[in-house]
Protein backbone atom coordinates (compact mmCIF):
# COMPACT_ATOMS: atom_id res chain seq x y z
CA UNK A 1 0.00 0.00 0.00
CA UNK A 2 1.47 3.46 -0.69
CA UNK A 3 2.47 5.53 2.57
CA UNK A 4 -0.93 7.77 2.38
CA UNK A 5 -3.33 4.84 2.42
CA UNK A 6 -0.90 2.68 5.11
CA UNK A 7 -1.27 6.39 7.29
CA UNK A 8 -5.11 5.78 7.05
CA UNK A 9 -5.11 2.36 7.74
CA UNK A 10 -2.42 2.79 10.96
CA UNK A 11 -4.87 5.46 12.38
CA UNK A 12 -8.20 2.73 11.89
CA UNK A 13 -6.16 0.25 13.52
CA UNK A 14 -5.28 2.65 16.42
CA UNK A 15 -8.94 4.02 16.90
CA UNK A 16 -10.54 0.71 16.69
CA UNK A 17 -8.45 -1.84 18.48
CA UNK A 18 -9.63 -5.60 18.00
CA UNK A 19 -12.20 -5.10 15.03
CA UNK A 20 -10.54 -7.08 13.06
CA UNK A 21 -13.85 -7.67 10.71
CA UNK A 22 -14.08 -3.50 10.17
CA UNK A 23 -10.38 -3.70 9.62
CA UNK A 24 -10.74 -6.36 6.89
CA UNK A 25 -13.25 -3.81 5.28
CA UNK A 26 -11.28 -0.63 5.51
CA UNK A 27 -8.51 -2.19 4.45
CA UNK A 28 -10.54 -3.45 1.14
CA UNK A 29 -11.93 0.28 0.28
CA UNK A 30 -8.28 1.86 1.13
CA UNK A 31 -6.92 -0.61 -1.52
CA UNK A 32 -9.20 0.13 -4.34
CA UNK A 33 -8.64 4.18 -3.39
CA UNK A 34 -5.15 4.38 -3.85
CA UNK A 35 -4.56 5.03 -6.78
CA UNK A 36 -6.82 8.50 -6.29
CA UNK A 37 -5.88 9.06 -2.82
CA UNK A 38 -2.11 8.97 -4.33
CA UNK A 39 -3.06 10.87 -7.18
CA UNK A 40 -5.53 13.49 -4.97
CA UNK A 41 -3.41 14.87 -2.36
CA UNK A 42 -6.84 16.90 -1.33
CA UNK A 43 -8.74 14.34 -0.19
CA UNK A 44 -5.75 13.32 2.31
CA UNK A 45 -5.69 16.60 2.95
CA UNK A 46 -9.20 17.20 4.24
CA UNK A 47 -9.42 13.71 5.51
CA UNK A 48 -12.18 12.56 3.30
CA UNK A 49 -11.40 8.34 3.58
CA UNK A 50 -11.05 9.31 7.86
CA UNK A 51 -14.47 11.16 7.95
CA UNK A 52 -16.07 8.05 6.10
CA UNK A 53 -14.60 5.52 8.39
CA UNK A 54 -15.58 6.97 11.75
CA UNK A 55 -18.94 6.74 12.47
CA UNK A 56 -21.19 9.32 13.28
CA UNK A 57 -23.03 7.56 16.40
CA UNK A 58 -22.35 4.36 17.63
CA UNK A 59 -24.56 3.11 20.78
CA UNK A 60 -24.26 -0.17 22.44
CA UNK A 61 -27.21 -1.43 24.92
CA UNK A 62 -28.79 -3.91 27.30
CA UNK A 63 -31.39 -5.91 26.25
CA UNK A 64 -33.18 -7.97 29.08
CA UNK A 65 -35.24 -10.96 28.26
CA UNK A 66 -37.17 -13.94 29.91
CA UNK A 67 -37.27 -17.45 28.37
CA UNK A 68 -39.47 -19.49 28.71
CA UNK A 69 -38.31 -21.18 32.07
CA UNK A 70 -38.61 -17.63 33.86
CA UNK A 71 -34.65 -17.41 33.32
CA UNK A 72 -33.77 -13.59 32.96
CA UNK A 73 -30.74 -13.38 30.49
CA UNK A 74 -29.19 -10.06 29.37
CA UNK A 75 -27.99 -9.27 25.59
CA UNK A 76 -26.13 -6.33 24.14
CA UNK A 77 -27.69 -4.97 21.25
CA UNK A 78 -25.30 -2.67 18.48
CA UNK A 79 -26.88 0.32 15.98
CA UNK A 80 -23.95 2.10 14.05
CA UNK A 81 -24.55 4.80 12.01
CA UNK A 82 -22.13 5.92 9.72
CA UNK A 83 -22.34 8.79 6.96
CA UNK A 84 -25.88 10.92 7.16
CA UNK A 85 -24.95 12.76 3.66
CA UNK A 86 -25.77 9.26 2.40
CA UNK A 87 -29.45 9.89 2.92
CA UNK A 88 -30.91 7.64 6.07
CA UNK A 89 -29.18 5.45 7.82
CA UNK A 90 -29.58 1.77 6.47
CA UNK A 91 -29.62 -1.39 8.77
CA UNK A 92 -31.00 -2.45 11.88
CA UNK A 93 -30.89 -3.60 15.65
CA UNK A 94 -28.90 -6.64 16.20
CA UNK A 95 -29.00 -8.75 19.08
CA UNK A 96 -27.64 -12.18 18.61
CA UNK A 97 -24.84 -12.73 21.19
CA UNK A 98 -22.84 -14.10 18.65
CA UNK A 99 -22.67 -10.51 17.08
CA UNK A 100 -19.82 -7.55 18.18
CA UNK A 101 -19.08 -4.02 17.73
CA UNK A 102 -16.60 -5.41 14.88
CA UNK A 103 -19.11 -7.02 12.69
CA UNK A 104 -21.85 -4.33 13.16
CA UNK A 105 -18.97 -1.51 12.04
CA UNK A 106 -18.05 -4.34 9.16
CA UNK A 107 -22.02 -4.26 7.93
CA UNK A 108 -22.52 -1.03 7.98
CA UNK A 109 -19.31 0.48 6.41
CA UNK A 110 -20.20 -2.26 3.59
CA UNK A 111 -23.41 -0.28 3.53
CA UNK A 112 -22.04 1.66 0.56
CA UNK A 113 -21.32 -0.82 -2.26
CA UNK A 114 -24.25 -3.51 -0.71
CA UNK A 115 -26.38 -4.83 -3.37
CA UNK A 116 -23.59 -4.20 -6.21
CA UNK A 117 -22.84 -6.80 -8.96
CA UNK A 118 -19.29 -6.48 -10.58
CA UNK A 119 -18.98 -3.86 -13.21
CA UNK A 120 -21.52 -1.99 -11.28
CA UNK A 121 -20.97 1.93 -10.50
CA UNK A 122 -22.47 3.79 -7.59
CA UNK A 123 -22.77 7.74 -7.28
CA UNK A 124 -21.67 8.97 -3.22
CA UNK A 125 -22.23 12.47 -2.82
CA UNK A 126 -21.37 14.29 -0.15
CA UNK A 127 -23.54 17.73 -0.01
CA UNK A 128 -21.07 20.86 0.41
CA UNK A 129 -22.36 21.95 3.51
CA UNK A 130 -20.83 18.70 4.90
CA UNK A 131 -17.77 18.81 2.43
CA UNK A 132 -15.14 21.45 2.52
CA UNK A 133 -17.45 24.69 3.00
CA UNK A 134 -17.66 27.87 1.26
CA UNK A 135 -13.54 28.35 1.52
CA UNK A 136 -12.67 25.21 -0.59
CA UNK A 137 -9.60 23.12 -0.79
CA UNK A 138 -7.16 23.08 -3.43
CA UNK A 139 -8.76 22.87 -6.41
CA UNK A 140 -12.15 22.11 -5.05
CA UNK A 141 -13.95 25.43 -5.16
CA UNK A 142 -16.13 26.67 -2.17
CA UNK A 143 -19.57 25.35 -1.45
CA UNK A 144 -18.69 22.16 -3.77
CA UNK A 145 -20.80 19.21 -3.59
CA UNK A 146 -18.47 15.91 -3.76
CA UNK A 147 -19.10 12.82 -5.97
CA UNK A 148 -17.55 10.09 -5.31
CA UNK A 149 -17.73 7.04 -8.23
CA UNK A 150 -17.64 3.75 -6.97
CA UNK A 151 -17.00 0.70 -9.74
CA UNK A 152 -16.87 -2.64 -8.29
CA UNK A 153 -14.60 -4.15 -9.78
CA UNK A 154 -13.81 -7.69 -8.59
CA UNK A 155 -15.20 -9.93 -5.73
CA UNK A 156 -12.36 -11.54 -3.45
CA UNK A 157 -12.69 -13.64 -0.67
Amino acid sequence: MPPVVTRIYEDVLRRNPGEVEFHQAVREVLESLAVVLTRHAEYTEMKTVERICEPERQVIFRVPWQDDRGEVHINRGFRVEFNSALGPYKGGLRFHPSVNLSIIKFLGFEQAINGMNVGGRRLVTIPSDLAYGPQGQGPIPGDATLTFVLDLVEVTG
